[in-house]
């Protein structure tokens, strides 16, 4: 069992849905579970039970929406070993939003580098080695993919530059025509070119989110955008959905580390609550509290009872919170078995409890470097997209100067 401290325990979002089961070609009913770490489908089948389906987001290769020949409208779930099929959801958009955000965001996060010793308490030396030097490939991992994906961030902004010096071309090469065929050979009256206008360098931070306007109610993606004065909320297609400033705002209520709800207090009028769930909620919070941290509370008392009951389940954990130093287990009874067995550390070359968690820190760098391949394949694809309309924009520019040069 995972202690309730956890991180991988906490229970982000829940939906009642079936799964189907390869091996007994039926579909079975039950709750499907999100934590931070993986997806866990709870059968509610007393006559013939079957085991908790468990599936780490370490081991995804794909997630997607399908249509089942017997259930429509299903989300399924591709990993190393097999393919996951979950139906029979209240809001299959609103599932599959919650499991590719927390999925995906695990390429540019920041797990905390913790070296466990497992339920038995055993410890190598060279089972810590090798755990330490596994952890420190995948937080060199972690970083290489942050700064791939700042990188990506920056390919697609400058692909909507051009886009948007294509368009203001476009209506310059409109008024070019005008003045051709009104002046002919006149030429055009010389003037002063206006001040060039500097952009601020100050950009706006932003982040990927999941947004409700009520409790309970669909969640759906968005973007948070941290300005000088308010908070900004824009959907995938950068239309405003929500907008909050810093003065307006009574309240943030902070119930877990991923869920936050932004109330807006109002006289004669109901309350404005904003409830938002991102991965990356501790650096919105981070980046909010200067600003408005006076207006942080904390749910605490949800904390405990948000958690994931897996008393039958053997489970690997990818390590809890990060609590800014090695650890060896959270309680004083774990590590009073460590220095028991100190002794006898080094009858073995590793122990089973080091060697599945470094079969775990393995397959987790493996999705990642795949990640990385990807993500690497598609801003390639960018890059060479990105130089055709530059190329295409400067023989544009060109060709407008010299008719610009022919009226003057």
């Amino acid at each position: 069992m995972i202690p309730s401290s956890s991180g991988d325990s906490y229970t982000i979002k829940e939906w009642k849905a079936g799964h189907y089961v390869p091996t007994k070609k039926r579909w079975v009913y039950g709750v499907l579970i999100l934590t931070p770490n993986f997806l866990l489908f709870q059968d509610d089948d007393k006559k013939e039970p079957i085991d908790d389906v468990i599936v780490y987001f370490a081991e995804f290769t794909e997630v997607k929406r399908e249509n089942s020949s017997y259930m429509f409208r299903c989300v399924t779930v591709n990993t190393n070993t097999g393919k996951h099929w979950f139906g029979s959801l209240p809001n299959r958009e609103e599932v599959f939003h919650y499991v590719e955000h927390f999925w995906k965001e695990r390429l540019v996060g920041k797990p905390a580098p913790t070296i466990s010793l497992g339920e038995n308490g055993e410890q190598t030396e060279l089972g810590r080695e090798l755990l330490r030097l596994a952890y420190d490939s995948q937080n060199t991992l972690n970083t290489a993919g942050e700064r791939l994906a700042n990188q990506g961030d920056q390919l697609d902004y400058a692909s909507q530059v051009v886009d948007d010096i294509n368009n203001d071309l476009t209506i310059a090469e409109h008024l070019i025509e005008g003045l051709d065929s009104w002046l002919g050979k006149w030429s055009a009256v010389a003037r002063v070119p206006d001040s060039p206008v500097t952009e601020d360098s100050n950009k706006p931070k932003t982040y990927p989110l999941l947004y409700a306007k009520k409790f309970n109610d669909y969640a759906y993606p968005a973007t948070l955008e941290i300005q000088e004065d308010k908070l900004e909320f824009k959907d995938l297609k950068g239309k405003k959905v929500q907008s909050f400033s810093f003065k307006d705002i009574s309240t943030m209520v902070i119930s877990t580390p991923w869920n936050v709800k932004i109330s807006q207090y109002m006289i004669g009028k109901p309350d404005i609550n904003f409830f938002i769930t991102s991965s990356k909620m501790v650096q919105i919070l981070k980046a909010l509290e200067p600003i408005c941290g006076q207006k942080f509370e904390y749910d605490e008392a949800n904390l405990p009872e948000n958690t994931v009951d897996l008393d039958s389940q053997p489970m690997k954990s990818y390590g809890d919170l990060d609590t800014g130093h090695e650890h060896y287990g959270g309680s004083p009874r774990v590590r009073a078995g460590h220095q028991q067995s100190h002794a006898q550390k080094t009858s073995q070359i590793v122990s089973d409890s080091e060697a599945d968690e470094l079969k775990q820190v393995v397959g987790n760098l493996k999705s990642m470097a795949l990640d990385i391949q990807k993500e690497q394949d598609l801003q390639s694809e960018k890059i060479t997209h990105l130089t055709g309309k530059v190329e295409d924009t400067t023989e544009r520019v060109k060709s407008d100067s010299k008719h610009m040069k022919r009226l003057l």
